[in-house]
């Protein structure tokens, strides 16, 4: 046996193999915040494997055509890596089924709050959410997901089509939990144009729905118990335009009850609908008693406050944010609030 044949008896071939790689974790490049800047995203188009995209930033002001996405974030223990370039990034299921489908058939830039926005920055989380409303108006329209909803009975065929939803369909689809997520309110109200798709990609417009909602028997939407959200949402679709922005008073009144995870969202998820006045600087800094005062300075100042309005926000803001019912029930508390302005929003003083 030769020199150079002994040197390799014994040595298995896979010693000579480097382990995979494990890919990188991407990572939010920061924003520029003079410049208004956003996040847009663009899929690839495949039929297997992962979701791969690219993303980029653009000033909002010069941003390409885009279109943005509402949808239920779901469980956050259902995670799927996608691909940015070589990089990956953990994003819920829902958002993962949403994705793979899409990408077949939507070839434009997008935004989507769960890639788009670094989660973990809160500098950043409060300086995107306050420009949310521009956001959303800015897109040429608005893709609503609700993934598979079955529209007919088991055994049964559906009659659903893109033009023509029955009774049965309509009930069903405003019976989705989607419509009662909160942050969906302003998603929905500000879009130019809202487009559903659901169970493999069958569409049909915002307009659509509305029509076979106004055709529905006044009798079977009482007996089919829609829920006040969709009733809501429903209702404020139809006259948005003509009057752009809501006050605190009326979005306390449809929306408060609806349903997120952080308690400061049932303020800050509304804030791009209010009228101008009426705003505030966002900012997750604060605890939910302090964004909950916000709320109650900005409908009535110390120097003008109104005791009903003050009384209505707290019986039914306070609750839904988990407010100290006991200081709720002390009126005599409730209607001596001392306010402190301060440049980061309204302290409270009790």
């Amino acid at each position: 046996m030769g020199e150079r044949e002994a040197t390799f008896i014994g040595e298995p071939h896979e010693a000579c193999l480097e382990p995979p790689t494990k890919p990188a974790t991407y990572k939010h490049q920061p924003l520029s915040r003079s410049l208004d800047e956003i996040r847009l995203i663009k899929l690839r188009r495949e039929k297997e494997g992962p979701v791969r995209c690219e993303i980029q930033a653009f000033p909002l002001k010069r941003a390409p055509k885009y279109i943005a996405l509402s949808y239920r974030w779901g469980s956050p223990l259902l995670l799927h890596n996608i691909f940015i370039g070589d990089q990956t990034l953990e994003i819920r299921d829902i958002l993962n089924s949403c994705l793979l489908e899409l990408r077949e058939d939507v070839h434009t830039w997008l935004w989507i709050d769960q890639i788009c926005i670094a989660q973990a920055d809160t500098t950043e989380r409060n300086h995107q959410v306050g420009m949310m409303s521009r956001i959303y108006s800015n897109a040429t329209s608005v893709i609503i997901w609700l993934s598979d909803v079955p529209l007919a009975p088991p055994g049964e065929v559906d009659h659903f089509n893109d033009q023509n939803l029955d009774d049965l369909s309509v009930v069903t689809l405003l019976r989705n939990s989607y419509f009662t997520r909160l942050w969906i309110i302003q998603e929905v109200l500000l879009a130019k144009q809202v487009r559903f798709h659901l169970n493999g990609n069958r569409c049909f417009t915002w307009d659509t729905l509305s029509d076979a909602y106004s055709d529905l028997d006044w009798g079977l939407k009482e007996s089919a118990s829609i829920p006040t959200a969709s009733r809501s949402l429903m209702a404020n679709r139809g006259v948005f335009g003509m009057r752009p922005r809501l006050h605190w008073t009326k979005l306390i009144d449809g929306f408060s009850a609806n349903a997120c995870v952080d308690p400061r969202d049932k303020v800050y998820g509304m804030m791009g609908v209010v009228v101008k006045e009426e705003r505030f600087t966002v900012d997750y800094n604060k605890s939910v008693a302090e964004v909950f005062f916000d709320v109650m300075y900005a409908l009535a100042p110390p120097d003008t406050k109104d005791r009903r309005v003050l009384e209505r926000a707290f019986y039914k803001l306070g609750p839904q944010m988990s407010i100290d019912l006991s200081l709720i029930r002390n009126s005599e508390w409730l209607f001596n609030l001392e306010f402190n302005l301060t440049e980061s929003g309204v302290a409270c003083k009790v």
